[in-house]
């Protein structure tokens, strides 16, 4: 598996691994990503900023993305243990992979990117019925630290992880 950033040439995949997450959300009964987001529009940006990074085998098979220190709505949540911090969103794998540790790759790529700017904290929130998710996070030891709202005004699970 080979991590790299994303380039205009991955937005197809990538907008297809949104599409499938979706679907997947949906059949879950989570309401996260339901209302046309994220979209070729926002991947796109995500894209152009140099945000997103994408983790392939033969093709690209989920992607994340990654930026620091610039999350507002985590501002009001006062349990954070560090002040710096990378934070990871419109992070997905390629429903055929999952269960295989790609996700868990990501992390350690983000962990390497965090270090690499002497960062030792990534943020990520998530719906509170994201299950599968919250699990994961979990499994791969972040931390809860309480909830956050978003610009829309929805709660998400917060959470951090240390090291």
């Amino acid at each position: 598996m080979n991590c790299r950033k994303a380039d205009m040439q991955d937005l197809n995949e990538m907008m297809n691994i949104v599409r499938e997450a979706q679907q997947d959300l949906k059949e879950l009964k989570v309401d996260q990503w339901q209302n046309g987001y994220p979209n070729e529009t926002v991947l796109t940006e995500d894209i152009k900023k140099g945000k997103a990074v994408v983790i392939e085998t033969e093709h690209v098979v989920g992607f994340m993305v990654v930026s620091m220190n610039d999350e507002t709505t985590y501002d009001p949540l006062k349990t954070w243990k560090k002040e710096d911090y990378l934070v990871l969103h419109r992070f997905a794998v390629h429903k055929e992979v999952q269960r295989q540790g790609v996700a868990s790759r990501m992390i350690e790529e983000a962990k390497k990117m965090a270090v690499s700017q002497k960062i030792f904290s990534i943020r990520i929130d998530t719906h509170e019925k994201n299950v599968r998710m919250r699990r994961f996070l979990e499994k791969n030891q972040f931390e809860e630290r309480g909830v956050i709202y978003l610009k829309d005004g929805n709660p998400r699970i917060a959470y951090e992880l240390l090291f």
